[in-house]
Formats: structure tokens, C-alpha cells, sequence
């Protein structure tokens, strides 16, 4: 049953050394381990799908029926399909070199990727002044919208999502803030942060910053991230 009251609101900011430390090690033990699986899923699928393509092609030159041809066509567009997706699951698994793409062309790959198997409608508005921010500050963003729109398609079930990417001051301070609204099933009462949260909340961390998941008026949920400019 949901919860119009449902909210989850954490101030991410770490005042201690030690503990900006340890959020550091674990993130770096973290994305150590997904750059390691991306490099086994593209050494194992692809030396496999380079197989089964050979062989079809070898089946098709000795086929003697139509009823062979439909069946190895079949088997060929599975082999597409799954090498598809084992490429937009790399991407997913493999951060670009914000540095290099920026953040606007990063986000918008990271829209067309997830759209094309998805009804699910975005308005996607970027304001932010890219120049003079650090890769950290730009990796939170990203992953935080990856991570972000993941999540409500595999939980939200909406129709339309709203990503908004802003500057605004709160309490005079130049903040970095970005907002990830739907039109779903909003917040359950006993809510907690997966896997997907915890990455943004520690990205949050490194940055000094805020996470806020709630409920929205009417309908839906709102992930709201905030990051200060100045570090």
C-alpha cells in the first residue's frame, strides 16, 4: 500500500575525514568490482556470440528447407536481440569520460539508450553551467540520473518522467540540483534506499550534498538531488 507521506530525506553531507575516507574506499571498491564484471560480460558474451554467428552462418549455406531457414532466422535475431542488450548494459556498467562527451551529450546517450525499449515519455531540461566542475561533481550527476531513471522504471511503473538539471542558491549557498519526477505508483510506507539509492546517496557524499525521495502531490515520486558548487 502506498504512502502519500512516504519520505526519504538525507542529508548526505560528511563533516569527519575518516568518514568522507571509508565513503571513498567504498565507492572505489565498488566501481573496481562493476569495471571488472563489464570487462568479463564483454570477454564471455562476446567471444560467444562471435560463435554462434559463425555458426549460423555455416547452418544457413547447408540448409535444404524453408522450415531450417525460419528456425536459424529466428536463432539469428535472439543472437541480435541479446548482443543489444549486452552492449546497453556495458554502457550502463561503463561511466564516459565526462571530461571529454559532457555531461548534457552524456545524459542524453544515456535517454536514447533507455528509451528505445521503453514507452516511457522524459522532458529533460539542463541548465547547469558545466565549466569549472570537478569529474566528481559531474560523475554524481550522471550516475545519479542513470541510477535514477532505473529505478523508476523498474519500480515506478509511470508513464512520464520529468529530469530537470539546475543551479539554484539555498541559504545563500550556489548549489548544483537535479530533479527526477514520475507519474507512478509513488512511495511505499517501509520505502528504503537499494542498491541504486545507496550509490547515488555515496556520490552525494563525496559531493557534500543532499538526497531526497518523496512522494508527489497527486501522484508519483521525486528524487531530488543537491550538490554544492563550491567545494
Amino acid at each position: 500500500m502506498n504512502s502519500k507521506n512516504a519520505n526519504l530525506n538525507q542529508d548526505a553531507s560528511i563533516n569527519s575525514i575518516d568518514e568522507l575516507g571509508v565513503v571513498a574506499t567504498k565507492v572505489a571498491i565498488r566501481e573496481a568490482e562493476r569495471a571488472h564484471f563489464a570487462r568479463e560480460l564483454h570477454h564471455i558474451y562476446g567471444q560467444h556470440l562471435a560463435a554462434i554467428d559463425a555458426n549460423l552462418s555455416v547452418a544457413f549455406a547447408l540448409i535444404e528447407s524453408a522450415s531450417q531457414t525460419d528456425v536459424l532466422t529466428a536463432i539469428g535475431e535472439s543472437t541480435r536481440l541479446l548482443r543489444q542488450v549486452t552492449r546497453d548494459k556495458l554502457r550502463q556498467l561503463n561511466c564516459p569520460d565526462l571530461s571529454q562527451t559532457g555531461l548534457k551529450c552524456a545524459i542524453e546517450d544515456v535517454m536514447y539508450d533507455w528509451q528505445k525499449d521503453s514507452n516511457i515519455r522524459i522532458e529533460y531540461t539542463n541548465t547547469i553551467e558545466e565549466n569549472g566542475l570537478s569529474k566528481k561533481q559531474l560523475l554524481a550527476l550522471y550516475l545519479s540520473v542513470q541510477e535514477g531513471l532505473i529505478n523508476c522504471k523498474q519500480h515506478a511503473n509511470p508513464t512520464h518522467i520529468e529530469l530537470q538539471l539546475f543551479q539554484q542558491k539555498i541559504d545563500t549557498i550556489e548549489q548544483l540540483c537535479l530533479v527526477i519526477r514520475d507519474d507512478g505508483l509513488g512511495l511505499m510506507a517501509n520505502t528504503s534506499f537499494g542498491l541504486g539509492l545507496t550509490r547515488i546517496e555515496e556520490y552525494c557524499q563525496l559531493n557534500h550534498g543532499k538526497i531526497e525521495l518523496k512522494n508527489n502531490i497527486g501522484s508519483g515520486a521525486s528524487l531530488i538531488i543537491s550538490l554544492p558548487r563550491a567545494l
